[in-house]
């Protein structure tokens, strides 16, 4: 077969928002391996609803990310609003590849659509996830095309512009998580994670 790097077309991409949907719908079984599953543990409902608490309880006066620079001061309660809002949205959860577009495929001779690079799947919020995607393209890789993302939700049956609020703020609190993550086990990455942060921080809270 071939790259869908270089069989990019609508009905790749269609495809590709079918498997989405498909995948989302899967019955994760019971020995599903840990690393499919967020630090709060199996069941993504209360994995959610922790993952969320934790990152409220440290907005405080002292939280380091302060002085690290992941956000300023001025900008916590607007955090802390935006974290508030998703505690109010029922958001539904399933399995996501976490890296769903052309270059992690190969179309085969005859027509079959093969996915590759498994190593970002997880349990969690669907669609929002497989979305999230789009918006943070890889390093040397190009912005996704409006009409891509088009038809890839055509594909998965839903329109994005109904959760747009949402999937700003999942990803806002996604930037936020990850710097504290780097600080605790990659601080290796620090950097690059404290430099997301502040980009979706301004873009969000620019006056």
């Amino acid at each position: 077969g071939v790259s869908g790097e270089f069989a990019r077309s609508p009905k790749l991409w269609r495809q590709l928002g079918r498997y989405a949907a498909t995948l989302a719908e899967q019955t994760v079984p019971d020995d599903a391996p840990e690393d499919l599953f967020p630090r709060f543990g199996r069941d993504p409902a209360e994995n959610w609803r922790l993952h969320l608490q934790y990152n409220l309880d440290v907005l405080t006066a002292t939280d380091q990310l302060i002085e690290l620079g992941a956000y300023d001061v001025s900008h916590q309660d607007r955090l802390r609003k935006v974290f508030e809002g998703l505690r109010r949205v029922t958001f539904r959860f399933g399995l996501n590849h976490g890296d769903l577009v052309p270059k992690n495929t190969v179309l085969q001779l005859d027509g079959t659509l093969v996915l590759l690079d498994w190593g970002s799947a997880s349990v969690g919020l669907t669609p929002h996830n497989a979305f999230m995607r789009f918006k943070n393209p890889a390093p040397g890789e190009a912005p996704f095309s409006k009409a891509e993302i088009r038809w890839f939700s055509e594909g998965c049956g839903v329109d994005p512009t109904e959760f747009e609020s949402e999937l700003l703020g999942v990803e806002l609190l996604g930037a936020i998580d990850l710097v504290r993550w780097a600080v605790d086990q990659r601080p290796d990455r620090l950097g690059e994670t404290l430099a997301k942060a502040r980009s979706q921080v301004e873009a969000r809270f620019r006056d």
